[in-house]
């Protein structure tokens, strides 16, 4: 009983530390929404994203012309590639179209609400399963993970309560 408490205050706050790197310490309502209408070029970009139940991680690549691909590395190990047949934006929805193989595994669309910063995805696969993803640009998630490295404390560094 006491190993099962344990264990989902770990998932919790490990899900909570993604969370934090994924969406970042907020003190306003919510992702600014981006104006729309705006070029869908501005969002030609490599992209990070986490999923809202495991340790899988997704790289979006998004390239001129309407072309990319995602490529997933799952919390077991196995990785996967999806290429994106065309991509585009209608208001403030991106929409990917993927290539398929025949595999009920492979992403068929991907949907996302497209933020300033942010997409808010739904990936859909071949089978019919969903998975909610969150991306950000990866030179931001980059850029994050670097200040985090530089804020570990060490023994001359006092400890500061958290501040909003």
């Amino acid at each position: 009983m006491r190993s099962t408490i344990v264990k989902t205050i770990q998932t919790a706050l490990s899900m909570l530390t993604v969370a934090c790197v994924v969406v970042g310490c907020q003190t306003s309502p919510g992702p600014e929404v981006v104006r729309i209408p705006f070029d869908q070029d501005e969002l030609v970009d490599s992209w990070i994203g986490f999923n809202n139940r495991d340790a899988t991680c997704y790289k979006l690549i998004l390239k001129e012309g309407g072309y990319g691909v995602l490529y997933s590395r799952f919390q077991e190990g196995t990785s996967a590639t999806n290429t994106i047949a065309h991509w585009a934006v209608k208001g403030n929805l991106l929409r990917c179209e993927f290539l398929q193989d025949g595999s009920p595994a492979s992403a068929a669309l991907l949907k996302c609400d497209v933020k300033k910063a942010l997409l808010v995805a739904t990936l859909t696969g071949a089978g019919g399963w969903k998975d909610n993803i969150q991306f950000r640009r990866s030179q931001f998630i980059e850029a994050s993970l670097s200040e985090v490295k530089a804020l570990v404390p060490n023994e001359n560094t006092p400890i500061v309560p958290h501040k909003r």
